[in-house]
């Protein structure tokens, strides 16, 4: 199906591995376990049967036959933070007939490649980031090919090396895919590679390409069918997941991925700034946004994106936020706006009011911060869970919908009861045979 290509040995040489975290056990050795923040998220490691680069600041585990690098300088403040990116401009949005007629369209018809413009669009966001204030060590990518491009052109420009999670994935259901009768294909691995090079290099014949041990991807794939609101959690989950292991091993992580992604991240991160109430209302390709905060010597509590404890600072580009009026129902229009003069005495108030509250809340958040010591991430924290929900049910849906590319039997757009036992019925959509 599709692309056809025979790639040689997966490459060995890399320093990153399974995801695994350190524990101190009883008697004072280091031993490796899964962690409940962290997950299966790639950790760094040696193996004595690699050639593997350290990168020049790390130690090693001498305790086990695998040689773990641990984190240097726990004892100094670090700036932890994650960068969340839309992939670029993808073929099958610019012409939908022409990509679902393709033999790649019809093999794989929502996993499609880029333009050239989204790998231009990808390597500028890869020299933003070069900008960003915050080192990076690893990009991770969603398994479509879309993603996989973006972050290779990404990883040219930036010289880090890339992984591929399947918890970064798109929404996988009839939202994105359409109303299949059983789950729609995925590309294996090797079609990937076939797909995608790194500097002119195969991905799996590329030195930069990290591969997990024993599986070609990190992570699980999602169940099809996937709603809007699970695949938003578990997004928003794997995201504070590298945030938690970037935190363990005092490094960063670049996540591609799709726009739902960077929404409801963005989302979670404006829900937790002090202010008028934020959200997000445009996501464009190559989206992306910076999350940090500093902390501290010996800190190693996972705080998650929705956490008003946490300081998170941002970055954003080729996306737009815009203030909200929680009385309005729509977006904030400022204190001066022409109003009736009861009505805008009234709005200055509120607003004189809120900026009085604000500066309160700011004073202690900033009391509270040094007595925290648990974690407040989706998947730890009932709480910030039920808090995350109540944020990401408000917004809108930023993915490319399945009824913006397929035509219904009308010849219009939005062919969302068609149902789907191959990808030739997609073609027909637009062929009439």
């Amino acid at each position: 199906m599709g692309n056809q290509c025979t790639p040689t040995a997966p490459n060995r040489r890399t320093s990153w591995g399974p995801g695994r975290t350190l524990q101190q056990s009883a008697r004072g050795s280091l031993e490796v376990s899964l962690d409940s923040d962290a997950g299966d998220t790639p950790v760094m490691y040696n193996s004595p049967t690699k050639s593997v680069d350290c990168l020049g600041l790390c130690r090693k585990d001498t305790t086990s036959n695998d040689e773990l690098i641990l984190p240097n300088g726990t004892d100094t403040p670090f700036k932890c933070g994650v960068c969340i990116v839309r992939h670029g401009e993808r073929q099958d949005q610019v012409d939908p007939a022409a990509w679902f007629k393709s033999d790649l369209g019809r093999a794989y018809p929502f996993d499609c490649p880029l333009t050239q413009h989204g790998r231009v669009q990808a390597r500028r966001v890869a020299e933003d980031l070069q900008d960003s204030g915050l080192e990076f060590s690893l990009v991770v990518c969603s398994p479509y090919v879309r993603c996989v491009q973006t972050a290779a052109a990404m990883c040219e420009v930036l010289g880090l090396q890339l992984a591929i999670d399947c918890e970064l994935g798109e929404i996988y259901g009839p939202r994105t895919h359409g109303q299949w009768k059983k789950p729609p294909p995925r590309r294996v691995l090797e079609e990937i590679s076939c797909l995608t090079t790194i500097n002119g290099v195969p991905l799996m014949d590329s030195p930069m390409f990290v591969r997990n041990e024993g599986q070609e991807f990190f992570g699980t794939h999602s169940v099809w069918p996937e709603n809007l609101e699970d695949a938003r959690l578990r997004l928003v989950s794997r995201v504070e997941q590298y945030l938690a292991r970037g935190l363990q091993l005092r490094r960063n992580f670049v996540l591609v991925t799709h726009g739902d992604c960077v929404a409801a991240s963005l989302g979670l991160l404006l829900s937790s700034q002090p202010g008028p109430r934020r959200i997000v209302t445009k996501i464009d390709y190559c989206a992306y946004a910076v999350a940090q905060r500093m902390v501290e010597p010996g800190d190693m509590y996972a705080l998650g994106l929705a956490d008003e404890l946490a300081g998170w600072s941002l970055v954003t580009g080729n996306c737009q936020v815009s203030n909200f009026d929680d009385r309005g129902g729509g977006p904030w229009k400022g204190p001066f706006d022409p109003y009736p003069i009861q009505e805008e005495a009234q709005r200055v108030k509120n607003y004189e009011e809120m900026q009085r509250k604000d500066k309160q809340d700011e004073m202690a958040q900033h009391n509270r911060r040094g007595i925290k010591r648990s974690s407040t991430t989706v998947l730890q924290s009932a709480l910030h869970r039920q808090k995350s929900r109540d944020v990401l049910n408000k917004m809108d849906a930023f993915d490319v919908q399945y009824g913006e590319l397929v035509p219904d039997s009308s010849g219009s757009s939005g062919g969302w009861g068609l149902q789907i036992t191959s990808p030739q019925d997609i073609m027909k959509a637009f062929t009439g045979q």
